[in-house]
């Protein structure tokens, strides 16, 4: 393995993840909303903050967070500290501050942003193939049946409709009309989604 010394620039990834953000499907991404009383006139409306996205996340007003994305972050380092053992290769450092520095291992060094690149793309799906096993591991770990499992989900589905149903009426909007709003909702998501 090629040895670095202090004051080289080298190259190196990190696997990171970022908030996967979607527009608010209250204020459709506005992060306003229009009320009108039931029954009222357009003089009637008002411009009120959509309660839902800001009262989530404030950084991101008509936003909400859907989970969260791994991204690869291939930077180049300036090489600040040298850590050299019998028997183990050298450890650089960077980002030396008073107390903390970062550490690479002689794996995660290369000469090339496009080495970097490479490397760090095959971790990343092999992070993402070990998030998804995990997740499934998990879920064959629970004590909960598939079978109690699917007839819970569509207990819940039941419930929703009646939920959704109530909610409908209490904002006095008609049947058609808030089929078409739901319709243009689900739509906006699996577009952004794409």
């Amino acid at each position: 393995m090629k040895e670095y010394k202090i004051g080289d620039k080298i190259w190196t990834y990190t696997i990171g993840w970022d908030r996967h953000l979607i527009p608010c499907f209250v204020c459709n991404g506005s992060s306003w909303i229009i009320v009108k009383p039931v029954g009222g006139s357009d003089a009637d409306e008002q411009k009120v903050r959509c309660e839902y996205c800001s009262r989530t996340d404030s950084e991101t007003p008509g936003r909400v967070n859907e989970g969260y994305d791994y991204k690869l972050n291939v930077r180049q380092v300036e090489i600040e500290g040298v850590e050299t053992t019998r028997n183990k290769p050298s450890e650089y450092k960077y980002n030396i501050q008073s107390c903390s520095w970062n550490t690479l291992s002689a794996g995660k060094i290369f000469d090339s942003e496009k080495e970097a690149s490479d490397v760090g793309k095959v971790e990343l799906e092999e992070t993402k193939v070990r998030a998804e096993a995990d997740n499934i591991s998990r879920k064959k770990n629970t004590l909960i049946t598939h079978a109690w499992s699917l007839g819970y989900h569509q207990r819940m589905i039941r419930e929703c409709r009646k939920t959704v149903e109530y909610h409908r009426k209490c904002l006095g909007l008609p049947t058609e009309e808030y089929d078409a709003w739901l319709v243009k909702i689900n739509s906006t998501l699996k577009e952004k989604n794409k």
